[in-house]
Parts: structure tokens; sequence; C-alpha cells
């Protein structure tokens, strides 16, 4: 069994949807909580949401705008994640 510690800012703020819920509960998953940076690929993640892999790009991205992951990296396997609470967390 796998399991995500979720901080509640992210069960309260309403511009998330479930994609991006799911999405960001397996960042948070491989990168041991908030603060932590991870790299999974865009299959790994895929994997651990049910979500298509086209897909996971957008999310990340959106969770990106949203303030709540960083991104650098070119892409793909490359792509190094940082989970944190954005700065207008709810």
């Amino acid at each position: 069994m796998k399991f995500a510690i979720v901080p509640m800012e992210a069960a309260s703020d309403k511009r998330l949807n479930a994609r991006d819920l799911r999405v960001l509960m397996a960042l948070l998953h491989r990168a041991n909580g908030l603060g932590g940076e991870c790299s999974p690929s865009r299959e790994d993640l895929a994997s651990l949401t049910g979500l298509p892999v086209t897909r996971i790009s957008e999310v990340t991205t959106r969770l990106e705008a949203l303030g709540w992951v960083s991104k650098t990296g070119r892409g793909g396997k490359r792509t190094v994640y940082e989970v944190h609470l954005p700065e207008e967390a709810p």
C-alpha cells in the first residue's frame, strides 16, 4: 500500500480539480512530502494516478502555474519537481 501525506491546503484549494489532486498526491509521495524533490517519469506518474501519460505534462504545468510545483529540467525523465505550498494557498 502506498501513502502520501497531503496538506489540508490542497483539499481546500478550490482551484484544484480531481486530476490536479491525483498528480499532486503522486508527486508528494515520490518527493516524501512538501519541500522534497523528485524526478519521476511521466509514465511513473501515469501509473500512480491512473491518468493517461499524455495528460501528465498538462497537469504538472497547471500545478506549476497554481504555485504547487516548481519544475526544472527539460521535460520527461529529466524533469525535477519540487512540491510546496503556493504563496496564495487558501
